[in-house]
């Protein structure tokens, strides 16, 4: 039931919602409007972003905890954990996304809160208490420019690389993956990460789901 849910959004997007990211747009969750740039992953096409976005709550955070948007898009995430941070940064290695997020951020208020940063992963940056990431899933080269925003073929090999270096001695991360897909997982693992289900979501399109990954 999963693969089937999941193979009709995949041809659903590739055949419909793909066309949408070629132009700038608006989107609206939960009363809070965001601006989409051309080819930024777009928190409602793709329904992962909006949906993580709205799940989070102020369970998931230490209390003044410092958090890390990473591969930030529209900056969704950010503006939506900030009321549970002490303070959040939010990076992309598109610059096109670094500057649509702080439109975003500008846009609600939370310049105070909010530092939007243009970085490779977590490159230059420090320590964080939780860093929460809608990655590009697929494991596999992208087929086209619009395709950056879902694939990278090592994307989770780097990430697994660096990530426990920029991790509290409580910290975690929360990622967000199609509940079918395995293989990032697999790759975290190897890389000497632990991996553990946080929170299942369900969508009108696909099941999601939030893992908690930490240092081993």
């Amino acid at each position: 039931m999963q693969a089937a849910r999941r193979t009709m959004a995949r041809v659903r997007y590739r055949l419909i919602d793909q066309r949408r990211e070629h132009l700038a747009t608006t989107v609206e969750v939960d009363g809070r409007v965001f601006e989409v740039a051309a080819g930024v992953f777009n928190p409602v096409v793709h329904v992962s972003g909006a949906a993580f976005a709205l799940a989070l709550g102020a369970e998931w955070f230490p209390a003044d905890a410092t958090v890390v948007d990473l591969a930030c898009g529209t900056g969704i995430l950010a503006v939506f954990a900030a009321p549970f941070a002490a303070e959040v940064t939010a990076t992309d290695i598109s610059a096109t996304a670094v500057a649509c997020a702080r439109g975003n951020v500008k846009r609600h208020g939370l310049e105070h809160k909010i530092e939007v940063r243009e970085a490779d992963l977590l490159r230059g940056l420090g320590r964080f208490d939780v860093i929460l990431c809608n990655p590009p899933y697929e494991v596999t080269a992208p087929t086209n420019t619009h395709d950056l925003t879902l694939a990278s073929p090592d994307f989770f090999e780097r990430l697994g690389s660096t990530a426990g270096n920029h991790l509290t001695s409580d910290g975690k991360m929360l990622l967000a993956l199609p509940a079918d897909h395995g293989e990032p997982l697999e790759i975290l693992r190897e890389s000497g990460l632990h991996c553990q289900i946080f929170k299942a979501i369900s969508t009108p399109v696909a099941y999601l789901s939030i893992w908690r990954v930490t240092a081993a």
